[in-house]
């Protein structure tokens, strides 16, 4: 299948590491950047993470495609504990080993309190794997967050971790990703098409 993740617009806290515990909405050229890469590919099927920051351009976007939003919790950010909210300056000064180490192997580095990395990635690995299973109509798209789109390269296509920086993902970017199953019921994926706002 082919899936259309859109990264969600800039927030108004930019400069901020924000997860999943801080719900905080996009600005409105953030927004409206989302909505042009909706608008533009005209989706029969649009999916968002509850997030305002996703779902507010989201419904902005159906309302004028005349499609309804699907909201899904699994789409949703990852969750940096501890680190959420943080400004970047603050971050660096506190946590500056431990971030490096988190971006290093988020597997064995995780922020304080935050979700573990295996929850992280059975989280997005169900979510790729259901969604295949249903049969919705085309063109399928997803309003969610960088770290969910860097999750599903790694997960579908076998990046590391690392190499997902390779890829940049702005705000109002759109990851075309065209992924299936084997036949030993494992995901494979390729980019399609990387769309900056």
């Amino acid at each position: 299948m082919l899936l259309h993740m859109v990264r969600h617009g800039e927030t108004i806290e930019p400069g901020t590491l924000i997860g999943r515990r801080t719900d905080v909405s996009a600005t409105t050229d953030g927004n409206a950047a989302v909505i042009r890469q909706l608008t533009a590919l005209r989706p029969k099927t649009l999916l968002s993470s509850p997030m305002q920051r996703c779902v507010m351009a989201a419904e902005l976007a159906g309302s004028q495609l005349g499609v309804s939003v699907g909201i899904d919790p699994a789409w949703s950010e990852y969750d940096f504990g501890d680190w959420d909210g943080v400004r970047a300056g603050e971050l660096r000064q506190r946590y500056g080993r431990d971030l490096d180490e988190f971006y290093a192997n988020p597997a064995r580095n995780q922020p304080p309190n935050g979700e573990a990395w295996s929850t992280f990635s059975a989280r997005l690995e169900h979510i790729l794997r259901s969604l295949s299973a249903q049969r919705l109509r085309e063109p399928i798209a997803v309003v969610t967050h960088a770290g969910v789109m860097r999750g599903a390269l790694r997960i579908a296509c076998g990046f590391t971790f690392a190499d997902t920086w390779a890829v940049r993902i702005h705000h109002g970017t759109m990851l075309s990703l065209r992924y299936g199953r084997d036949g030993h019921d494992r995901l494979w994926g390729s980019i399609e098409a990387l769309r900056p706002a």
